[in-house]
């Protein structure tokens, strides 16, 4: 009878996995920047999930950008187009103006409110990273835009776990205990053994935790993010090099 059970229990679970699957790989790259959009795609009701917040959700891609062999794993969404990881390109592709790429940041950040715009735009080798912040340049949300598809996605790692704006269940966190300042102080320390000779170039806060750039001699090298209760720290591993000669 248990072995039964557990049998059913695991060919439940499976399915609804494929279930999940399926409509990450069919939904999401044709949706537009609107919260109802996005829960479409995901069947999602109102505040539930990681990136339901801000009216979050995939952007869509450059019509006619698509070429054979260009779709990452999950359809180009978390672990494909936005990310760079797991991504095919074909030979010679090449990547869209930068132009263009922020006019996508532009519409995603106009979901937020008729304040919120788009801030440290960064060119990175696998996309570009921007900061989506209020009229009073509080940070809200963290975005990722494909260089070559035009693919617009919320930043992974601490956007998606920390933000308490919207975040997966940090709404109801612990009081902060490190304000940028302090936060910026533990950054600090940890370069001391993450890259040495590194030091801290700009910082932004966003609700429930601390964005900063790092770099030697005055270049981006990367980005961590500082928890604001724990001090936990967060490399942004998955930018690939930077191709910004300098910060501004």
């Amino acid at each position: 009878m248990n072995r039964t059970r557990t049998l059913l229990i695991t060919l439940g679970l499976l399915a609804l996995g494929l279930v999940v699957a399926q409509g990450m790989m069919d939904g999401p790259n044709t949706q537009p920047w609107t919260n109802d959009g996005y829960q479409r795609a995901h069947h999602m009701g109102p505040g539930n999930g990681a990136m339901g917040y801000g009216g979050m959700g995939y952007g869509q891609r450059v019509p006619g950008r698509m070429a054979p062999g260009t779709r990452g794993m999950m359809g180009g969404g978390m672990m494909g187009g936005g990310m760079g990881m797991m991504q095919t390109l074909p030979a010679g592709a090449t990547p869209l103006d930068d132009t263009l790429l922020r006019e996508r940041l532009e519409e995603a950040a106009a979901s937020f409110g008729p304040d919120a715009r788009i801030a440290d735009v960064m060119p990175f080798a696998n996309h570009t990273y921007a900061q989506v912040v209020d009229g009073e340049d509080r940070g809200l949300a963290e975005l990722l835009v494909d260089r070559y598809t035009g693919q617009v996605t919320p930043e992974p790692g601490p956007n998606m776990m920390w933000n308490r704006a919207g975040g997966m269940g940090y709404a109801a966190a612990p009081a902060e205990r490190y304000d940028e300042a302090a936060a910026r102080d533990l950054a600090k320390d940890f370069l001391k053994g993450f890259l040495p000779g590194a030091e801290i170039l700009a910082g932004q806060a966003f609700p429930g935790y601390v964005t900063f750039d790092y770099g030697r001699e005055g270049r981006v090298d990367g980005m961590l993010s500082v928890h604001a209760t724990t001090g936990a720290i967060w490399p942004h591993a998955w930018h690939g090099a930077s191709l910004e000669d300098a910060h501004d």
